[in-house]
């Protein structure tokens, strides 16, 4: 009969124990095949159904739909995980026991329970918390930062497209008349107006156009492929980028790195790994003094004398003390505090360099622009004059040149400015140095 009641109490026990626990649930990989998917995951009404993407819908699709942004995303699921862990007590432990007597008679079976607590986590368990908290905020502001990141490499990638794809209309206008020069000197070659030699350089400066409108053609297929991954798109998808102007502005690197302090998301997220590491140096501290467990234990032994008390065990911090610990979180927190002090210095100079790189640059874009104006007048000046034969193709051309140089180095200046804008925006944590993008 005992051991009935015995067996019964242990299956309630176990049962118990069982009462809310995790069941498991398998879970697929995604197919290939999904991959490679016209309709990707993503149907046609959310992309807004239009490949002229201005510079805004470019920010917003590349936080969204990125994928490596999509991965990270489960970290903080991760983080949520780990605070409700910090915040759970410890369970208590239960005992029983029962031993037979091996002889005699008139003897009963000595039983035993108890029911224990281990109190010493509980003296660590509000720093376990708060840096479970604190580790939390370090995970969303990395994961802010590194979406500002991607949205920045995506908004690169899009004047780079964009840049590419107006030094080939300009190097299309200059194949167009390399040719024409080409066709027109070896025709005067075969009447002998022109020597061999001349006809010769002519046609290698048509091939050396048509290199550099393979060149361009072939940056613009990588750039275009590396802008749709990081917009969540099929490789196979063509997005053309809306015109945008960027008005010039004049940066105070004071005021942007006093903004960056407070609002850059690496540097905050460095303030929060700061503190994590000294809440953990605190716990630490406390994890020196001696831990003890609760017992409460009941018996009854052969000759059914029934016993009852609590029992208390303690951990001696004689040799050990944690001094390791305290030591090894004293210079996590150490590092954290010097990789702070870098960190401000990094973003100072950076700052500093990059609005003194961008009013230069912006400088010499403002008078380049106006040559450029006048460029126009000459270019319509230049095509009169070929059309009523006071100059020939060959002046025209080389001018032509030099005006379609002249073009492409401006074009090359403003991409600067633009990737100066964005990594000065990333550099101060600020979102209005882009103008449009906000």
């Amino acid at each position: 009969m005992i051991k009935k009641i015995y067996t019964f109490t242990m299956g309630i026990v176990i049962c118990i124990e069982l009462v809310g626990c995790a069941t498991y649930q398998p879970q697929v990989l995604p197919l290939a095949a999904n991959i490679v998917s016209p309709t990707k995951m993503y149907s046609i009404d959310e992309r807004k159904n239009s490949n002229t993407k201005s510079l805004s819908i470019i920010a917003y699709e590349a936080a969204l739909y990125n994928p490596d942004l999509r991965a990270m995303r489960q970290e903080l699921n991760i983080s949520d995980a780990l605070v409700l862990g910090a915040r759970l007590l410890p369970d208590p432990s239960v005992g029983l026991s029962i031993a037979a007597p091996l002889g005699g008679e008139g003897l009963y079976n000595a039983l035993g329970a108890g029911i224990g607590w281990s109190l010493g986590a509980l003296f660590t368990r509000s720093n376990e918390v708060n840096r479970a908290q604190i580790e939390r905020n370090v995970t969303i502001a990395s994961y802010d930062w590194q979406v500002r990141l991607n949205v920045a490499n995506a908004l690169v990638l899009a004047g780079r497209l964009k840049s590419l794809q107006e030094q080939r209309e300009i190097a299309l206008n200059n194949l167009d008349l390399s040719q024409r020069l080409s066709e027109v000197t070896a025709q005067k070659a075969l009447l002998f107006d022109e020597t061999m030699s001349i006809s010769n350089s002519r046609k290698m400066m048509m091939l050396d156009a048509l290199d550099i409108q393979a060149k361009i053609n072939d940056q613009i297929a990588f750039t275009q492929y590396e802008l749709n991954y990081q917009l969540g798109l099929l490789p196979s998808e063509i997005v053309k980028i809306a015109p945008f102007d960027l008005d010039e502005i004049d940066p105070d690197p004071k005021a942007l790195f006093k903004q960056a302090v407070e609002k850059r998301n690496d540097i905050v997220a460095r303030q929060y790994a700061y503190q994590s590491s000294d809440v953990f140096y605190q716990r630490n501290l406390l994890a020196q003094f001696p831990s003890f467990a609760l017992t409460l234990n009941w018996s009854s032994d052969t000759s059914k004398i029934k016993t009852f008390g609590p029992s208390v065990t303690f951990d001696l911090p004689l040799w050990n003390r944690n001094q390791g610990g305290v030591a090894l979180s004293k210079a996590l927190r150490d590092k954290e505090k010097e990789s702070y002090s870098a960190a401000l210095e990094r973003a100072y100079s950076d700052i500093f360099s990059l609005s003194d790189a961008l009013k230069r640059n912006q400088t010499l874009y403002t008078k380049a622009k106006r040559e450029i104006t006048m460029n126009q007048k000459l270019i319509d000046a230049l095509k009169k004059a070929l059309n009523k034969g006071d100059i020939t193709l060959i002046d025209y051309t080389i001018k032509m040149n030099e005006i379609n140089t002249k073009e492409l180095w401006m074009i090359g200046l403003m991409q600067s400015i633009f990737e100066q804008r964005i990594a000065l925006s990333l550099a101060s944590g600020s979102n209005t140095i882009l103008g449009e993008f906000k």
